[in-house]
């Protein structure tokens, strides 16, 4: 499964749908619009794997956890964020690129049980430490630490 949006602001994406097409059994990619955001989770659960290819800024997007939170295994373009949110190659998801996006889809879903145990640690990792909750108590965290500041500058 690949992201919806495509074009100039998502070149990777527009070229790997575009040559899918051309490719026997459609690559092995499915690319699908319109889904409704509320029915999105559930959709995204439904594939083994799915594909995020970052646009022109080079960063992740919310595909990049989205993807393993629904359950699916992660195929992405590699972007230096991904480790400073904790995300390694071939740890928690399949680097991908132009020329072996196709091969890596491939090799994924002809032995989905040599990837199982990388989709659960991606799954598990997002899912601890992305999930609206976890973010949630992050913010309290910085607004404690803000508040404890602001209190210890009034005191001198």
């Amino acid at each position: 499964m690949i992201g919806q949006r495509s074009g100039k602001a998502y070149p990777r994406r527009a070229y790997v749908a575009k040559r899918a097409r051309s490719l026997p059994d459609n690559g092995r990619l499915d690319v699908k619009k319109g889904i409704p955001f509320a029915k999105y989770p559930k959709f995204v659960s439904n594939y083994f794997c799915g594909l995020a290819l970052s646009g022109i800024y080079n960063f992740p997007e919310t595909k990049y956890f989205e993807i393993p939170a629904a359950g699916s295994l992660l195929l992405a373009t590699e972007v230096k964020e991904l480790t400073i949110c904790g995300l390694k190659p071939n740890v928690h998801y399949i680097p991908v690129t132009r020329k072996n996006v196709f091969d890596q889809i491939k090799k994924v879903l002809d032995n989905p049980q040599d990837y199982m145990e990388m989709r659960n640690r991606v799954t598990k990792f997002v899912r601890e430490n992305y999930s609206d909750i976890n973010k949630v108590g992050e913010f309290e965290n910085i607004f404690n630490s803000l508040e404890a500041g602001m209190h210890e500058a009034l005191l001198r």
